[in-house]
């Protein structure tokens, strides 16, 4: 498989395996191996990580009642025809099928996410019968598999939406009785009014061809968790929980992270007397900052660039500073209203209108409240070092809006 997603790109293995009601999907990324299992008649869908040793259990038939919210059945429309070609594939003649799925996300005017492509389609392979039966017992039960493009995905909706889309186009391949032995499929969102002009659109590529194929007969024991791994979590909210919970991403990708910014303004106060009487107590400022999303577990990556200026025509002062550190949330993520608190540090390029520019070492200290992932209001104190040069350590409140 290789994918074009998000800015970046990959290929990698994976094999699949089905006896009965239970599939298997190992994967092997860049020397990283994971396993889905996945369980009809439980509604069960399992991740193996290898590196950890550590097993995954999932609800996934829950997932199916938020695709019912963000995805219903009457914002779907699905299209796949032959196109009188064909290709072969692992010795198979396959037959070639353009599609396209389009999907109106719920809640939004203008919003689609659409799947369009080509898939090279058998009907007489080895394992046929095994695929078609799984694959249609599983669109009877609503079932949902992790596609790893889905599962990159920030927007909870996209991933949904993603999700959704390859589950029908395999209930689409298996109502024609045929099985996919390559798929090339680009992914596209759609937005339209003013988040066009502000949001990058999305778009990525998916190709997959089989390489193998075996009827071999597969042993029960790969469909279970190893005896001795530990199962750390049973959540309920289906196999996009991680995805859930890591809502309000943003397009901006840095350190392996997605960011939105924010542009706002914020008032700023000396804490130094000295500082104040040369250059004033309170100044109006403008913010900048680049917001990661907020998880529910651990911390993460805070950014927070630095641009305030004290004084006026006369003695004046500004200060810059790139400064980065860790923040971490005290509610659920999807709440409307989230508690926060960040701790960042950086080097501060102090310039006095008198004496030149020097560099300092800073840091800083914020509470705030993140509301609907769209507002952010906090409050905090800056400690900037001032050896040799006055102390510009102040006090500020500042208040912030998603500019895309």
């Amino acid at each position: 498989m290789s994918q074009e997603l998000a800015g970046s790109s990959l290929k990698f293995t994976q094999m699949v395996s089905i006896r009965g009601p239970s599939m298997r999907v190992d994967s092997d990324i860049d020397g990283r191996k994971e396993s889905w299992i996945y369980d009809l008649l439980s509604g069960s869908a399992t991740l193996l990580d290898f590196t950890t040793r550590e097993a995954r259990v999932y609800d996934a038939t829950l997932a199916s009642a938020e695709v019912a919210r963000t995805v219903p059945d009457e914002k779907l429309v699905a299209r796949l025809h032959p196109t009188g070609r064909s290709r072969v594939v692992l010795g198979t003649a396959c037959d070639e099928y353009a599609f396209e799925v389009r999907m109106s996300l719920q809640g939004e005017a203008v919003d689609v996410v659409d799947l369009r492509g080509m898939a090279w389609l058998t009907t007489r392979a080895a394992g046929l019968q095994d695929y078609l039966e799984f694959v249609r017992l599983a669109a009877q039960r609503r079932l949902l598999f992790a596609d790893r493009g889905a599962r990159e995905q920030a927007d909870p909706r996209v991933a949904l939406a993603l999700a959704r889309g390859h589950s029908e186009l395999h209930r689409r391949f298996a109502a024609l009785g045929a099985m996919p032995c390559a798929v090339d499929l680009q992914y596209r969102r759609e937005q339209g009014g003013v988040k066009a002009l502000v949001d990058p659109r999305f778009r990525g590529r998916q190709q997959t061809t089989a390489v193998a194929l075996t009827t071999s007969a597969l042993a029960s024991q790969i469909f279970v968790v190893p005896p001795d791994w530990p199962i750390v979590t049973a959540e309920t909210m289906g196999p996009y929980r991680r995805v859930l919970d890591d809502p309000g991403q943003g397009p901006i990708h840095l350190f392996g992270r997605r960011f939105w910014l924010g542009l706002g303004a914020g008032v700023s106060a000396l804490a130094d007397p000295a500082a104040r009487a040369a250059f004033g107590r309170g100044h109006v400022l403008p913010v900048v900052r680049l917001v990661s999303p907020l998880r529910s577990q651990g911390l993460r990556l805070s950014i927070a660039p630095v641009f305030k200026l004290y004084g006026g025509s006369g003695p004046h002062a500004w200060i810059v500073a790139p400064t980065a550190g860790l923040s971490f949330n005290l509610a659920s993520p999807r709440a409307d209203v989230v508690p926060y608190g960040a701790v960042r540090a950086g080097p501060y390029v102090v310039h006095l209108s008198e004496s030149g520019t020097r560099l300092q070492p800073g840091g800083s200290l914020e509470l705030g409240l993140s509301f609907k992932r769209r507002f952010v209001l906090s409050g905090g104190y800056e400690l900037i070092g001032h050896r040799n040069v006055p102390d510009f350590s102040n006090w500020s409140l500042s208040a912030i809006v998603r500019a895309f």
